[in-house]
């Protein structure tokens, strides 16, 4: 008997001495994460909160322990929970530091255009009559002036200001604690490209490259010079990042194939650099100037749409880096057509609606519109049942894959953002006969006072043949 109970005591002490953290790990490697993260939580609850549990805890639900079935708003208020406990612990820790931050950034991303539309209806009744508003509305359900005609929508981009606050808490000392984080820097150029700030992604990207010397810091200060309209230094520095780009990414960025017709695909498959060739010196359009900017604003649209399209909106934990956005859904559209004038997240309306939640996405075009929704932000597509309900005539203009589908086959590049300064220039001509037949045509022409200093002209000679 005493010698069981000696046994059984020593079998304590050691179970005791093994402790909750190597009780964890020894689930975690029999493959148990759950089983892992409730040790680690009851622990933490009992008082034992030292940073390698909370550091573990943190790791668990990163990778999704405990936590899948959970919805995103919950699954990020614990990841913001324990991220912060292990910062009390351990300021400088890099690893909360990292997780406080994505999940920042990602509410920049979802809340810099929020808005929430008005009730059409309930409220505003009496602003106007109900075959008034369905007059108004009867092109699409979102047609956005329509929706503002009737009741303005509410400003909630606030919201993206406050996450962008709360980002920088965290990305300031994680780049002190880590001046080389990539990841970092990636986060600072998605901020600036969400706020459109374009001085504050010059210096990011220089700070960048300096601390890091990637070739994707160039890519970045390329756009920024872009959007501040230095295109020649834009093409300069899209230039020398390319050059250093691995070639797989090299051949994305220069790739045009999404911004071709439908009937030149099969002809861009079996000759691509003599196809892309030949687009691009059609889409050279200011031949006078030693800049291709078409070509500058692709790649600025490429780079622009990777940071704001490159983190899966099904990554819930933000476990994931950001990755090929242009090559989504969005990306490809963005890339074909520019930044939409206008871009708006609708937050759903009324009582049982859940206010973090967005209903739909609206990209407003001068002449076309596009809509996303659903769980991954897909272009809605009406459902059979809603052409057969009392809509059916009017939910044609609601069907967004139709029209993607129409404009890729029939227009899918545009020159969007490549801003011209229109002046009224007076012109002389004059024309002299010259030795030998022939003529030669004098232009004299002057600049106004108020012209931009920069100004660059130039005269084309058209005629006919004979």
């Amino acid at each position: 008997m005493r010698l069981l109970f000696l046994l059984v005591t020593a079998a304590g002490v050691a179970a005791q001495a093994s402790g909750p953290l190597d009780e964890a790990r020894a689930r975690l490697a029999a493959g148990d994460s759950t089983a892992a993260l409730y040790v680690v939580k009851d622990a933490i609850r009992a008082g034992d909160d030292t940073p390698d549990l909370l550091r573990l805890r943190l790791r668990l639900e990163v990778d999704g322990a405990g936590l899948a079935r959970e919805h995103m708003l919950v699954r990020r208020q614990e990841l913001r929970w324990a991220g912060q406990a292990l910062l009390d612990q351990v300021p400088a820790d890099t690893f909360a530091l990292r997780v406080l931050a994505d999940e920042a950034v990602w509410g920049v991303l979802e809340s810099y255009d929020r808005v929430r539309p008005a009730q059409l209806r309930g409220e505003f009744t009496e602003l106007l009559s109900v075959q008034e508003e369905t007059a108004r509305m009867r092109r699409s359900r979102f047609d956005t002036q329509a929706r503002r005609a009737i009741a303005p929508d509410d400003d909630m981009s606030y919201k993206a200001e406050e996450a962008h606050q709360r980002a920088l808490e965290y990305l300031q000392p994680w780049l002190a604690a880590d001046p080389g984080a990539a990841r970092a820097y990636d986060n600072l150029a998605i901020l600036a490209v969400a706020s459109r700030n374009a001085d504050a992604l010059a210096t990011v990207a220089r700070r960048f490259a300096a601390a890091t010397d990637l070739p994707r810091a160039g890519l970045y200060l390329g756009l920024a010079q872009h959007l501040q309209g230095d295109d020649p230094g834009a093409e300069r520095t899209f230039r020398d990042a390319l050059a250093r780009l691995p070639a797989v990414e090299r051949e994305r960025l220069e790739d045009v194939r999404m911004l071709l017709p439908t009937s030149q695909q099969a002809l861009y498959a079996a000759s691509p650099d003599s196809v892309a060739a030949a687009f691009w010196a059609a889409t050279d359009v200011r031949r006078l100037t030693p800049v291709h900017e078409r070509r500058v604003e692709h790649y600025a649209r490429v780079v622009e749409a990777d940071l704001l399209f490159g983190r899966f909106e099904w990554d819930a934990s933000f476990s994931l880096a950001p990755s090929r956005g242009a090559e989504t859904q969005k990306g490809r559209i963005w890339v074909r057509y520019g930044r939409p004038p206008l871009t708006l997240s609708m937050e759903p309306t009324g009582r049982l609606a859940n206010p973090n939640t967005i209903a739909f996405v609206v990209w407003e075009h001068p002449d076309f519109r596009y809509v996303f929704g659903g769980a991954e932000g897909e272009l809605i597509e009406p459902s059979a049942s809603a052409y057969s309900s009392r809509r059916g005539d009017t939910v044609a203009n609601d069907d967004y894959v139709m029209q993607d589908r129409y404009l890729r086959r029939e227009d899918p590049e545009r020159t969007q953002d490549l801003a011209e300064t229109a002046l009224d220039l007076p012109v002389l001509v004059s024309r002299f006969r010259i030795p030998g037949g022939g003529t030669e045509a004098v232009v004299a022409f002057g600049l106004p006072d108020d012209a931009p200093q920069a100004t660059q002209t130039g005269v084309f000679a058209v005629w006919g043949g004979g």
